[in-house]
């Protein structure tokens, strides 16, 4: 079971210091006893065949011994435990967190970006020279989809290692997983109530209709993405699928008019969710950026909100959720590593419009 290190002690999640099972996880570990060690090993390779069942796979090059090609998500089978009082401080804390991220980034789209130095916003490898991120026509809202990293120091004490705003990603093999799990190891979930996540679906979608510009009723929609090259291609796929949205590459858009629209079908889109670098904007379809100057398409998260996840600006995350909310922070930074430096690389395409 996983164990995160408290200055120099490890917090294990399922177990005292006493070595007796914490009581959230002994219906858990009750029911892994009944199951036996040889009837886990099978388990394991039942959810596993699930996970490849369900396409659950990255695309990855050759890695030593691994040959190229699709390999299964990596998974712990054993379902790591929330109580419903520590998820609720999470998603209050981690909702407070991206409202402050979001009114730093529409500051800084303005030319101010208070709470953050501006040596360390000009150092970003994520900030393009006389503008700051763009976004959407509707709301100040650059980032739609907001994907952190926590960790769990013990006792319900949660820290956050990153933000993750630029191209956030996971849910569809979180959801695999737990599909596989529920599917292998049903023994395990019976005790427990246990949230749903395929709500998120439905959110993200009203997340991207919300992003359309005012006065269209049913925005078009599309996936974006890499291609079937991309590791992820597999949640791109999930998402279009599930959220009733169209699957597109750069290759398959189109500009009609000053409109966006779909070379597969010829209907137009309004909203991008974009899951492929912005960096490649100008260099694959430099229209686009034409079109979402003009406010003729959306895209989420916008291009340039790359610098809200720059190690850089991490510590000042805190700073941003006093200056514009007015709050204290819920959910601390973790403290940062002395090998932590600024994000660096290419710097992708940034097109600064207004809202109007």
């Amino acid at each position: 079971m996983e164990a995160e290190k408290v200055g120099k002690r490890y917090y294990n999640e399922a177990f005292g210091q006493d070595g007796e099972a914490r009581e959230l996880y002994r219906p858990l570990l009750e029911a892994l006893e009944g199951l036996g060690p040889e009837e886990v090993a099978e388990r394991h390779g039942r959810a596993n065949a699930k996970l490849r069942e369900l396409g659950a796979t990255f695309n990855l090059p050759d890695e030593g011994d691994e040959p190229d090609g699709d390999r299964i998500l990596p998974a712990d089978w054993t379902p790591r435990l929330i109580p419903k009082d520590h998820w609720e401080g999470l998603s209050a804390g981690l909702l407070q967190r991206g409202r402050a991220i979001n009114a730093w980034l529409a500051d800084l789209h303005e030319g101010r970006g208070d709470a953050v130095p501006d040596e360390v916003i000009g150092s970003s490898a994520f900030y393009a020279q006389g503008g700051g991120p763009s976004f959407g026509t509707s709301l100040p809202c650059p980032v739609r989809v907001y994907g952190p990293d926590v960790v769990h120091l013990g006792g319900g004490e949660y820290v956050v290692l990153e933000d993750n705003a630029r191209l956030p990603s996971g849910v569809a093999y979180s959801e695999a997983v737990r599909r596989a799990g529920l599917a292998a190891f049903p023994e395990l979930f019976e005790p427990y109530r246990v949230y749903g996540m395929y709500e998120y679906y439905r959110a993200l979608r009203s997340a991207l209709e919300a992003a359309a510009a005012p006065g269209i009723e049913e925005p078009g929609l599309a996936v974006v993405s890499g291609g079937r090259d991309d590791p992820a291609f597999f949640e791109h796929e999930r998402i279009a699928a599930t959220c009733g949205l169209k699957l597109l590459t750069l290759g398959e858009l189109g500009l009609r008019g000053g409109e966006v629209f779909s070379r597969t079908d010829g209907s137009r889109v309004d909203v991008i969710y974009r899951r492929f670098d912005d960096g490649l904007l100008p260099n694959d379809l430099p229209e686009l950026a034409e079109a979402y100057m003009r406010g003729r398409v959306d895209i989420v998260n916008s291009p340039g909100v790359g610098i809200a996840d720059d190690k850089g600006v991490f510590p000042y995350v805190p700073a941003m959720i006093e200056h514009y909310l007015g709050e204290a922070p819920i959910l601390p930074n973790a403290p940062p590593s002395p090998s932590s430096t600024p994000n660096s690389g290419r710097r992708p395409w940034n097109a600064c419009r207004s809202s109007s």
